[in-house]
């Protein structure tokens, strides 16, 4: 989640801490031992103008990570909610928490890698003996209970906004950004179109794309506009350079 009207009152420390949760270093070393299939909508012409999943009752009720850094985690659960409803008709809130205690590829609250999470999610059961007290402020969960499965995940082309605007038009996509400018600490509402760099930090799930009454385009994060279609080629802050999808 990202509200503005709350991340105004916390420290520079303190609103880094809950924003570093995507590990860009890992990601950089680890990649190439995950097993990201190929590119699934890299052949769909026909997108729609605008799409907002939560609006198809596939996206659950924002969540609070609070000062764990673990965005990497709500991120992906959050995705994995959403190809689930999409395949099953029913919308189930799945659990972080899951994944900040037994993925083990990944630092918990010192962050991590969403392509970990999805591997993870492909097969992985949680070992209550590995189990390790992170502080997320997010609910239980049962030991090998199962709530829903992907078979695989896809990462997006980078640095190429039309793929994520093909992916997203079909199912909520994971993005990293990099959220550590100061206008971020301070964004409450509209499209947010100031500078930021490529550092990539967080990690956020992306759940829909429009264009304004101003005819200016946008990515819907949870919550926050962002705006798309511009010069650069990562997108604003890094969007296009890292997304991926589950699938079922």
């Amino acid at each position: 989640m990202l509200n503005g009207y709350k991340l105004a009152g916390l420290t520079d420390e303190e609103y880094r801490a809950m924003l570093d949760g995507y590990n860009m270093q890992s990601s950089e070393v680890l990649h190439t031992s995950l097993k990201a299939t190929s590119f699934r909508y890299g052949n769909v012409t026909d997108v729609r103008p605008s799409i907002d999943w939560r609006q198809k009752g596939a996206v659950t009720p924002i969540k609070d990570q609070g000062s764990c850094g673990c965005s990497w985690a709500f991120s992906v659960v959050a995705a994995v909610e959403g190809i689930n409803q999409l395949k099953t008709s029913n919308l189930t809130s799945l659990s972080e928490q899951e994944l900040v205690d037994c993925g083990t590829k990944d630092q918990g609250c010192k962050g991590g890698l969403m392509d970990n999470a999805f591997q993870f999610g492909m097969g992985g059961t949680c070992n209550p003996k590995k189990i390790v007290d992170h502080s997320a402020t997010i609910t239980s969960y049962e030991v090998s209970y199962v709530l829903a499965q992907i078979r695989a995940f896809k990462d997006v082309l980078a640095n190429d906004e039309k793929a994520l605007l093909q992916a997203l038009a079909n199912q909520p996509v994971v993005v990293a950004i990099d959220a550590g400018e100061g206008a971020f600490h301070f964004y409450s509402s509209g499209i947010f179109t100031s500078k930021c760099g490529t550092s990539l930090d967080h990690g956020v799930t992306v759940v829909g794309y429009g264009i304004d009454t101003n005819r200016t385009k946008y990515w819907l994060g949870g919550y926050i506009r962002m705006q798309r279609d511009i010069v650069a080629k990562e997108g604003l802050c890094g969007i296009a350079m890292k997304a991926s999808y589950p699938t079922t």
